[in-house]
């Protein structure tokens, strides 16, 4: 999570290119470890069937990315 900050923090408040790309390396390195925890949540989780849960969180991704 402290990388998702820290590639955030880079991409909002250095200026320069090469700044912004370490930005979002950062960020991309952050979410890497992010994207499989909610995976197996949806999956372990009650409220809804796996097969509905999981197709959930991928669309969320999506829509995150193209926010």
């Amino acid at each position: 999570m402290l990388r998702v900050l820290a590639g955030l923090v880079l991409l909002a408040l250095v200026p320069g290119f090469w700044t912004a790309m370490l930005g979002c390396a950062v960020l991309g390195l952050g979410c890497t470890s992010i994207v499989p925890v909610m995976f197996s949540l949806a999956g372990e989780q009650t409220r809804m069937p796996a097969e509905l849960a999981i197709p959930a969180v991928t669309t969320l991704g999506y829509a995150g990315v193209l926010l």
